[in-house]
């Protein structure tokens, strides 16, 4: 599990699967700490992709 976070640390779902796991072997401190993680990077990736769309409006804008 560990490896798939240093294959996409970008990757939201790889903290969460992370997260599942070690609240299974009864690491809660753990578990909470990767959610924690896993919620951060949701957001980042929202707001890049939000970002990417507000250019995109503006570039069409631009050219009409």
């Amino acid at each position: 599990m560990n490896k798939l976070t240093e294959i996409a640390p970008d990757e939201p779902m790889a903290r969460t699967n992370l997260s599942i796991f070690y609240m299974k072997i009864g690491n809660k401190e753990e578990a909470e700490k990767q959610m924690a993680l896993a919620t951060a990077l949701k957001f980042k990736k929202a707001m890049k992709e939000n970002q990417l769309k507000k250019s995109l409006e503006e570039e069409k804008k631009i050219r009409k």
